[in-house]
């Protein structure tokens, strides 16, 4: 995702996408396939696998064209994206168990 959706955006048109409403797009959908639950169904289910990686990959993408539109924008998107992914693994290092 944080590969390919780069190369991806940078290939597509130049869009006016709002960075912060992506960003946040992007975290939400992070932080639910994550979720015990979710994450679950995706190693149950092909069809949960898919709509994971598929969302994942598709906001990820529109949250690097829009960073790629609007570069002064792209400070906050990239450290609000940042953060979160830092929380995310900090919790999954620190935990005393494992999640997954």
């Amino acid at each position: 995702t944080l590969v390919a959706a780069p190369i991806l955006a940078a290939a597509l048109p130049r869009m006016r996408l709002p960075a912060l409403p992506c960003a946040i797009l992007f975290a939400v959908l992070f932080w639910v396939w994550h979720a015990p639950g979710p994450y679950q169904a995706t190693l149950e289910s092909d069809l949960g696998y898919w709509s994971m990686h598929l969302s994942l990959f598709g906001s990820a993408t529109l949250l690097f064209a829009a960073m790629r539109a609007r570069p002064h924008m792209a400070l906050g998107a990239a450290a609000l994206t940042g953060a979160q992914l830092t929380v995310y693994a900090s919790m999954l290092t620190l935990a005393p168990v494992a999640w997954h």
